[in-house]
């Protein structure tokens, strides 16, 4: 088993792209029985409000501590469009040597499942 962070857009349209790692999130529960995936700012998302700035600082601060926390193996970055608090994401994972794996045109339980082979583990 390994454990996978989600990076994901979510600001702008935030229900859809919401609804879209939740899709992802069933893909891989589904198809990858190996990974569990790590969204734990979906739960920032829906409780606090990311227009307050304070709000929004908590919830990446949430985030920094998870990938800090020596339980993500991967971090797995899902769509072409980088946004802040992803950029942030990923500078950390580079920093503390976090795989970092991209997936821009990942959006949907069929997609995962037809291309499950480019989610293997490397040597696995």
């Amino acid at each position: 088993m390994r454990t996978v962070y989600i990076c994901h857009p979510i600001k702008g349209d935030k229900i859809n792209n919401i609804v879209n790692i939740v899709k992802i999130v069933r893909a891989i529960n589904l198809f990858l029985p190996d990974v569990v995936p790590i969204t734990n700012y979906i739960a920032d998302c829906l409780a606090m409000n990311d227009d307050v700035e304070s709000e929004r600082e908590k919830g990446l601060l949430n985030d920094e501590f998870i990938l800090k926390s020596g339980i993500v193996d991967e971090l797995w970055v899902f769509g072409d469009n980088i946004s802040s608090g992803m950029q942030l994401e990923i500078n950390i994972a580079q920093k503390i040597g976090i795989v970092i794996r991209y997936f821009p045109q990942i959006n949907d339980v069929q997609t995962i499942k037809n291309n499950r082979d480019d989610y293997k583990s490397e040597g696995g």
